[in-house]
């Protein structure tokens, strides 16, 4: 027997989704480094309204830079289809079983409510960083078929890639603890997917008026920061933020669960 037998369970039931998530986003990643040396002629001379910068940020001036061009066209959109995932997988992590019915036979094995919840977490984490792994094989295969001279390198956008990871745990924890007090699992998915959704859009066009622009601080889209990882660098802080954010809510998470009675619908807030 597995001396970790949650977690070896949990990467068996997410293998189709890590495999099918990363190796799509693979696929994403090498049309777009493909295309790049195609759009970098086009936009060389070619000069953007201002509601482009106020949308994209100021280097969206030199898209004939692989940097800025890979920032937009695939970092600005993967942290969104990652946050499907993150949906999906933690959601299903906790409130699955139950909607399954399988968590009764579960908890009757010897593993404690709190190894099987740390385990579960793991499982999803590993999930994660084998999809941010396995998209890099576009880059992998496609960087060496242009020219982006000292440019960017393929250790630059592995790092970036990885820079997801922070996100994803504040989206996973988040619905580790929806799934603990949530009703259901359609319930906690639905109101997790609000989430990405708003945080999304505050993040993305709230820059637009003076008026929304403190909206974007609401969001966990612009703590990441993914848009600007290759051209401004790492803030670090906001990655602490998050990271610090994800164990607040994985430990409300983990005394929802440890709390929390099978097979009981409805909200399950202050249950002792």
């Amino acid at each position: 027997m597995s001396r970790w037998p949650v977690l070896s369970r949990t990467l068996r039931e997410l293998r189709w989704q890590i495999l099918s998530y990363g190796l799509g986003l693979a696929i994403w990643a090498f049309l777009v480094v493909l295309i790049f040396p195609e759009v970098s002629a086009q936009f060389a001379d070619i000069e953007l309204p201002d509601f482009y910068e106020a949308l994209f940020g100021e280097q969206i001036s030199d898209f004939a830079n692989p940097r800025v061009f890979i920032a937009l066209e695939y970092f600005s959109w993967v942290p969104v289809v990652v946050a499907v995932y993150a949906v999906v997988a933690s959601t299903g992590t906790l409130a699955g079983e139950e909607s399954r019915g399988t968590a009764d036979f579960l908890f009757a094995q010897p593993v404690s409510r709190r190894r099987f919840y740390i385990e579960k977490l793991l499982g999803w984490l590993v999930g994660a960083v084998a999809i941010l792994l396995l998209t890099n094989l576009g880059f992998l295969v496609g960087l060496p078929l242009i020219d982006v001279g000292d440019e960017l390198s393929l250790l630059d956008l592995v790092g970036a890639s990885l820079l997801t990871v922070p996100l994803l745990m504040f989206f996973a924890t988040a619905g580790l603890l929806l799934g603990a007090v949530a009703p259901s699992r359609g319930t906690a998915a639905a109101i997790l997917t609000v989430v990405v959704v708003v945080g999304y859009i505050f993040a993305s066009f709230a820059q637009l008026t003076p008026v929304t622009e403190g909206l974007r601080y609401l969001s966990p889209f612009y703590y990441a920061g993914l848009t600007d990882v290759l051209t401004a660098g790492v803030d670090w802080w906001h990655q602490a933020l998050l990271l610090g954010a994800s164990a607040l809510l994985g430990s409300l998470g983990l005394l929802a669960f440890e709390r929390r009675d099978i097979g009981v619908e409805g909200w399950q807030l202050w249950r002792r």
